[in-house]
């Protein structure tokens, strides 16, 4: 399953340094040994900490209007994108 294989791969980049240096070096062959298929052409890896936070631009979604209206939804219920506890969400949107 690919959630699981995405939480084994990320306890192993925060658990194993090695690990985490060569998953730096080579994001998709590490993944696709950790079992996760990468199908985008280009992968760049990110490392976000307490002082520094990315802010990811997506692909616009084909309804714009009912996807912002579902976001809203989901930031009323406590939830951003979907995910209890959203690091974005608590230092941004709240």
């Amino acid at each position: 399953m690919a959630n699981e294989a995405y939480v084994n791969l990320m306890k192993k980049i925060w658990t194993d340094d090695e690990f985490k240096k060569k998953f730096k070096a080579d994001p998709r062959g590490m993944s696709e040994k950790e079992g996760i298929e990468v199908k985008v052409p280009e992968l760049e890896v990110v490392e976000q900490s307490p002082e520094k936070l990315y802010f990811v631009i997506y692909p616009p979604p084909e309804d714009i209007e009912a996807w912002g209206k579902e976001q809203m939804a989901m930031a009323e219920r406590g939830k951003c994108n979907g995910m209890e506890g959203c690091r974005m969400h608590a230092q941004i949107c709240k």
